[in-house]
C-alpha cells in the first residue's frame, strides 16, 4: 500500500507565521493580563485564603509558560516542514524536467 503525501508549503507556512508570531504574542499577553490582575487582587485582598489562592495560580505559571513554547515551537516546526516541502516539490520538478 503507497503513500499518499500532500501539502501546500505557503499555507503551511502562513499557518506557522501566524502561530509562531501573532497566536503567541496574544497568548503572552493574557497570560500578563492574567498575572498583571492577581497582583492587583493581592494588594487588595489579605489573609490565608489569599495565600492559598496565590500559591495555587503561582504553581500553573510553569504550566502556562511550557504551553507558550509549545505554541512557538508548533510554529517552528510548520515552517520548517514548509521549507522541507517546498524543496521536495522543487527536487521532483527538477527531476522530472531531466526526464
Amino acid at each position: 500500500m503507497g503513500m499518499d503525501i500532500s501539502g501546500n508549503h505557503i499555507q503551511m507556512k502562513a499557518v506557522g507565521s501566524r502561530l509562531k508570531d501573532d497566536q503567541y504574542d496574544e497568548y503572552q499577553k493574557m497570560v500578563k493580563q492574567i498575572y498583571d490582575e492577581i497582583d492587583t487582587i493581592s494588594t487588595k485582598w489579605k489573609g490565608i485564603d489569599q495565600t492559598s489562592f496565590m500559591n495555587i495560580i503561582l504553581s500553573k505559571r510553569p504550566a502556562m509558560d511550557e504551553l507558550g513554547k509549545c505554541i512557538q515551537g508548533y510554529g517552528n516546526f510548520l515552517n520548517a516542514s514548509s521549507n522541507y516541502l517546498k524543496q521536495a516539490q522543487d527536487n521532483i520538478g527538477d527531476a522530472a524536467g531531466q526526464l
